[in-house]
């Protein structure tokens, strides 16, 4: 578990009241500590300051914004002055000033400060303020009062959060965060401090100590907060008959949600087995995802899992092992492992990669491959797609008098900047060789006439109508009086497997899910395609949906993938009761049509 300070705005160590400037009088300001300031507030005056010296005769000063929502502080240690922290305070505007602290007024637990070693930032108005104190080692954080989220006040005791009604010097509830009261957690920004006792408790259920034993079959080995300790991301791992299986799970505080996956379990080699039982986990295994999964040498039995060279960079996934290997030609290979329904292990592997490349797992998610090379300049990414492919995703050129970025979807490429000259979102084609296994990374397109050279329209047009409000029928039969698979919008990419003069054989998307025929006539095929404005209704999901899935068919019986996990398109309709969706990675699927509307602007 990580040991850092408790969380503070500012830390600064040994501090003793020396003057308070309630109203701003610039000529108070050290001239040299106000230059430092503007250099970092372009054309803002402090709102307030004050100032500090140490019986050293370090002195230290304070400062909170012009726009009233900034405190910095900087110090003098007989060199001139110099910025050591800075951070936000309270809510923009609140216009908010320093008020010292002093051994005689009563706090809300019915005690007084030991010293007057602090001050609290106070609002003119809406009752809030933030209360700093030296504790004997550094400034800290001590209590908030916010009438506006909770009726009371909170004091901060070690990593003790303490809720006092107003009126009242009992506290109605105590919460022990732990090292999570530290930076960048519960309490570094004013509006994700937990407010109420409901709030704290929440993110107590989050902390290590209770959630070690969630799993009783796994044992908890990462543990990493964010947004205010509001969301936290756990990795447990498992070993039984030499097998090796990683759960993550996510929970979110705010509305509860908690979701989980297990990995793929592979099989260790006996020299990782017998490091377990004498070795801490932390020092073989990554859970957290943003690391190399192994963290030694030899970790798999291969004689399960037949791969050549060393093993440089791992990632356990879901559906499978990612493994980065140095071939002793000094070329590097990727692996990519997955288990058949018979038990045993199937592995694929990548045509030669650049000596220099790595992978990028902290930026990775689940499903997803991220390469860098070229000290960084050139990164590519690919996903798994519908239909369990690992397909090029996007591609980043930088530095080098390059610029060139995109990204790719099941039917297309998508340039950066193609809105900036009006053209589509997407240049509907294939990139060939785009699958992993086949990609040459040094030869990806670096500009977009390499990206367009490499652009196969073969087999794939779009939707067009002469009037964009209209909508073509795909039809289970090449007649136009057979049942219609539904009505879609300009724009929607189609794959024609066969051409029967009046009609086409389409499919859209990957999974099978939408075959049928449409007219050739309202299709427009190879590079006019580019021509053909989408006339996709832009819906977005509503927060009550959320978490609602795809269903397969216009029944709404079966279901696929959650709506929100992919980025989609509106590309038909069924009866004007349902809407047909369309992923980026060539997911289909059904939904009711008052599940989307046009948003709040």
């Amino acid at each position: 578990m990580r040991k850092v300070w408790l969380p503070i705005i500012l830390a600064i160590v040994c501090l003793i009241p020396a003057s308070v400037c309630a109203q701003v009088d610039l000529a108070v300001i050290p001239s040299e500590l106000l230059q430092v300031y503007r250099e970092q507030n372009i054309g803002n005056t402090p709102k307030d300051y004050i100032c500090f010296t140490t019986p050293d005769g370090v002195q230290h000063a304070f400062m909170i914004t012009g726009d009233g929502w900034g405190l910095y502080g900087y110090e003098n240690k007989g060199s001139g002055w110099e910025f050591v922290r800075g951070g936000s305070v309270l809510y923009g505007g609140a216009n908010p000033r320093f008020v010292p602290h002093d051994t005689q007024s009563t706090r809300a637990n019915g005690k007084t400060y030991p010293d007057a070693y602090g001050f609290d930032v106070l609002a003119e108005v809406g009752g809030v303020c933030e209360s700093y104190h030296y504790n004997g080692e550094a400034f800290m954080l001590c209590g908030w009062v916010d009438a506006q989220r909770y009726h009371g006040s909170v004091i901060i005791d070690g990593t003790k959060i303490s809720y006092y009604p107003f009126g009242g010097s009992q506290a109605e509830c105590t919460v022990d965060a732990g090292d999570e009261l530290t930076l960048f957690s519960w309490t570094v920004d004013y509006e994700r401090h937990p407010a109420t006792p409901e709030e704290a408790l929440e993110r107590a259920a989050l902390l290590p100590e209770a959630v070690a034993d969630g799993y009783p079959d796994y044992t908890l080995l990462s543990h990493d907060e964010y947004n205010g300790g509001t969301e936290a991301s756990l990795g447990y791992y498992r070993i039984e008959d030499g097998m090796l299986t990683m759960l993550h799970v996510s929970h979110d505080a705010n509305d509860g949600r908690k979701r989980e996956w297990t990995s793929m379990s592979v099989p260790l080699s006996k020299d990782l087995l017998a490091r377990f039982e004498s070795e801490p986990a932390e020092n073989l295994i990554d859970t957290s995802g943003n690391g190399s999964f192994f963290r030694t040498e030899h970790p798999l039995d291969t004689s399960q899992i037949p791969i050549e060279g060393k093993i440089v960079r791992s990632d356990l996934q879901k559906d499978g092992l990612v493994l980065l290997t140095e071939q002793p030609s000094g070329s590097r290979v990727l692996y990519w492992v997955t288990l058949r329904e018979n038990g045993n292990y199937f592995v694929r592997n990548s045509k030669p990669l650049p000596d220099d490349v790595s992978l990028d797992l902290f930026h990775a998610s689940a499903d997803e491959v991220s390469f860098e090379w070229d000290q960084q300049y050139r990164q590519a990414g690919y996903k798994l797609n519908a239909n369990g492919e690992w397909s090029l995703e996007w591609v980043m050129n930088s530095g080098k008098n390059e610029d060139f970025n995109y990204s790719l979807v099941y039917c297309g490429v998508k340039v950066e900047n193609a809105w900036e000259t009006g053209g589509n979102a997407v240049r509907i084609g294939t990139i060939d060789n785009a699958s992993i296994y086949m990609t040459d990374l040094i030869s990806l397109p670096r500009n977009e006439q390499e990206m367009s050279s490499r652009l196969n329209r073969k087999g794939w047009a779009v939707v067009h109508n002469p009037d964009p409000k209209d909508r073509l029928h795909l039809r289970e039969s090449p007649d136009k009086n057979s049942a219609s698979l539904g009505k879609f919008y300009n724009g929607t990419p189609v794959q024609v497997h066969a051409d029967l003069g009046d009609w086409c054989l389409v499919s859209i998307g990957l999974d099978g899910n939408l075959e049928g025929y449409m007219m050739k006539r309202f299709l427009t095929f190879g590079a006019d395609m580019d021509d053909v404005k989408c006339a996709y209704p832009q819906l977005v999901l509503r927060e009550s949906y959320r978490d609602e899935p795809l269903y397969d068919a216009p029944d709404l019986r079966n279901e696929t993938a959650p709506l929100n996990d992919e980025e989609y398109w509106v590309v038909g309709v069924v009866d004007d009761r349902l809407y047909i969706i369309l992923t980026e990675f060539g997911a289909t699927g059904y939904v009711p049509q008052d599940w989307l509307f046009e948003g709040n602007g």
